[in-house]
């Protein structure tokens, strides 16, 4: 019984061990992912503005094909 006591105990350590792991890889990994938001955010809007200017020169295209 005792040596089953120090098993679980063993395994109890490793386990809190192994979530404190868990938590703290967490925890970077929201840091770094709220580091990266502003760059998300900015190209998100150059993405944007691409994609107006492509829209229009396809309108520009289009209407000099018209008139062809």
């Amino acid at each position: 019984v005792i040596e089953l006591h120090r098993d679980l105990d063993a395994v109890t350590l490793q386990m809190k061990e192994e979530l404190e792991f868990a938590r703290e890889k967490i925890h970077k990994s929201q840091l770094e992912l709220e580091r990266f938001r502003p760059k998300e955010t900015e190209l998100m809007a150059t993405i944007a503005e691409l994609e107006e200017k492509v829209s229009q020169s396809s309108k520009t295209m289009s209407k000099f094909e018209d008139q062809k």
